[in-house]
C-alpha cells in the first residue's frame, strides 16, 4: 500500500565508506530560520561530492510554523520516483499525509552529477530516523508545556495528544527546536536506535 511504513526493512552493513552506516552521532537540531524546527544528520550515501566529515550534514528535515515538513537533500540528485518514496517514508514516521511533505532536492554543488535511482537501506533508515527524531522532539515539547511525562503523549495524524490536550506540529515546532535530542529514538516500527554513544 503506498505510503505505508515498512517495519520489516533493516539497514544492512555496507562495505563502501561512501555508503556506510548512518552516522547517528552526527544528528543535530536547531531553531529553523523563520521559525520552526530544523534537524540535520549525515548519511554517507547522500554526500555526493561534499566532504564526508563532521559537522557537514547532508540530510535535513524542517517543520515550519505552519506544520509543513520539508526534506532537504542538497548534494545528490534523486529520481522523481525516489523523491516520492522519500516523502512517503517521512510521512509514515510523522503520521501525516505525504501531501504535507515537500522534498527540496536543489543540488547545491554545481559539479554534483550523481543521481540516485533507488534508496538504499541506509538511506531509508536515515530518512526514517530523522523523522522519528522530529516526532520525539514534538512529544517532548508537548510534555514540557503540559507538565506531563513524555510517555503520556501520543502522535496521531500530525497531532500530539495527551491527558485531554492536543497540539499540532505547527504549534510545537518552535519549542521542539529548543528540546535536547533524546539518547534513544523509537521508530514507528518499534525499533530503537541510540543517538548518543555512552563512550562520548
Amino acid at each position: 500500500m503506498p505510503g505505508a511504513p515498512h517495519p520489516d526493512r533493516r539497514a544492512r552493513p555496507a562495505q563502501s565508506p561512501r555508503v556506510g552506516k548512518v552516522q547517528v552521532s552526527s544528528m543535530e537540531a536547531w531553531p529553523a530560520a523563520g521559525g520552526g524546527l530544523l534537524l540535520g544528520m549525515i548519511v554517507p550515501a547522500l554526500s555526493g561530492t561534499a566532504p564526508l566529515r563532521y559537522p557537514i550534514k547532508n540530510l535535513f528535515l524542517r517543520i515550519d510554523g505552519q506544520g509543513q515538513a520539508s526534506v532537504i537533500i542538497p548534494y545528490v540528485r534523486l529520481e522523481p520516483e525516489v523523491l516520492v518514496c522519500a516523502a512517503e517514508l517521512i510521512a509514515a514516521e510523522l503520521d501525516v499525509s505525504s501531501q504535507r511533505i515537500t522534498i527540496d532536492n536543489r543540488v547545491a554543488a554545481p559539479d554534483a552529477t550523481r543521481t540516485l535511482a533507488d534508496l538504499c537501506p541506509v538511506c531509508e533508515l536515515g530518512l526514517t530516523l530523522i523523522a522519528a527524531a522530529a516526532r520525539s522532539l514534538m512529544k517532548a515539547a508537548a510534555a514540557a508545556a503540559w507538565r506531563v511525562a513524555t510517555h503520556d503523549c501520543l502522535i496521531e495524524r500530525g497531532m500530539v495528544r495527551g491527558l485531554r490536550r492536543q497540539a499540532s506540529y505547527a504549534d510545537l515546532a518552535a519549542d521542539a527546536a529548543l528540546v535536547s535530542l533524546p539518547a534513544v529514538v523509537f521508530l514507528a516500527s518499534g525499533r530503537s536506535i541510540k543517538l548518543r554513544s555512552t563512550h562520548g
